[in-house]
């Protein structure tokens, strides 16, 4: 009786939806308008909770240069969920506020080198006008201060000074932003998708999700992009299914606090694989930078730097016997027993997307036979 209840009540709701939708509004008494925005919202809510189902969650962790390469490319070169216009309207704020940092920087970095003070004087107007409004007040992105960047971005000397003595976390963004500067300070301005991902890159702290499409869900990468800020907000990622641990190959020959790169890789790896509230993680191994190690693997020997590598030291070296070694290096610390999927290539290889969205696809696989 219950049963044939439900169902009368569920077919009634269902009529009733599709009789207000065709319905316009102007027929309707104020009941039904307000029912017919019930159901409305009811729709949206329903379509919002099955779209928050279809997306997981990547955590990547690892070598931070690599790690930053590797984000470039999945934001350059695959399948992004795309803003509208209004959306992108929307991060307009951000994108002055980046440049308003990048310009900050670009007039202390002139003004602190007396060469190149110099050499902005010469251009008395704008150098003289930047310097006023970007140390004495407030600094507004307005026409003249973007003619005036412009002016200035032309001269080598300067643009060089900026890319070797700027904050190291700007660079690349305010060289974008300067050589779009005319377009950014228009009065029609709409931010298109690269310039929001540059305005994003020198934010103090904070999580920063990558949303990507692949197959029938969407991988949403979350990404803290100060170095070592990564593991201060661990606590915040226990619900994530799959973590990619990216290893930047052509670093075997580095140091970093006294220790060879890799090594310390491999300990970070320990800690992250073993870590209690994870064990039942899916962990990708990505071994990037594949192309520039093995060109590095001709001139540099890798076992002058692992002795109990077995491989040979010299030009000769087998590619997959160093990737073997390194392989079972990271397997060996992981005592949680996690599943460990390997994969190698470079930072905007398809190889990057495929192998999280296969990890995605196994844990959800393995959900729905009651493994996790």
């Amino acid at each position: 009786m219950n049963f044939t209840r439900t169902l009368i009540d569920r077919l009634h709701d269902i009529l009733t939806d599709t009789y207000l939708q065709i319905l316009p509004q102007f027929l309707l008494s104020k009941s039904l308008q307000a029912k017919k925005r019930s159901l409305a919202i009811d729709r949206v809510l329903a379509k919002d909770a099955k779209l928050r189902l279809q997306q997981y969650n990547v955590l990547p962790l690892g070598d931070t240069l690599a790690l930053n390469d590797v984000i470039e490319g999945l934001k350059s070169n695959h399948a992004r969920i795309t803003l509208t216009e209004k959306e992108r309207l929307d991060y307009r704020h951000d994108v002055y506020q980046a440049v308003e940092t990048c310009i900050k920087i670009f007039v202390k970095v002139i003004d602190e080198n007396d060469e190149i003070r110099d050499e902005a004087e010469r251009d008395n107007e704008h150098w003289k006008y930047l310097l006023q409004r970007y140390t004495c007040e407030e600094g507004i992105l307005d026409e003249r201060a973007a003619c005036a960047i412009e002016a200035l971005w032309g001269d080598e000397s300067i643009k060089n000074a900026f890319k070797s003595d700027g904050d190291a976390e700007w660079k690349d963004s305010g060289s974008y932003f300067f050589d779009n500067i005319l377009r950014i300070s228009g009065q029609e301005y709409i931010p298109t998708e690269e310039d929001i991902i540059h305005s994003r890159k020198g934010f103090q702290g904070g999580i920063r999700e990558l949303h990507l499409k692949w197959r029938d869900f969407t991988l949403n990468v979350l990404n803290v992009p100060r170095r070592g800020e990564r593991w201060k907000f661990q606590h915040q990622f226990d619900a994530i299914p799959v973590v990619l641990f990216v290893v930047d190959l052509c670093r075997y020959d580095q140091v970093d606090s006294g220790l060879n790169t890799l090594e310390g890789m491999i300990s970070l790896f320990e800690q992250v694989v073993n870590r209690a509230q994870w064990r039942d993680r899916t962990f990708v191994l990505f071994f990037s930078n594949v192309s520039g190690f093995q060109k590095k693997l001709r001139k540099v020997g890798f076992g002058e730097y692992f002795e109990d590598f077995e491989g040979g030291g010299g030009g000769g070296m087998i590619f997959g016997r160093v990737l073997e070694y390194l392989v079972g290096r990271f397997r060996k610390v992981n005592r949680s027993g996690a599943w460990v999927g390997v994969e190698s290539g470079n930072p905007g290889d398809e190889e990057v997307l495929r192998v999280m969205g296969d990890a995605v696809r196994d844990k959800i696989r393995d959900r729905g036979n009651g493994k996790g």
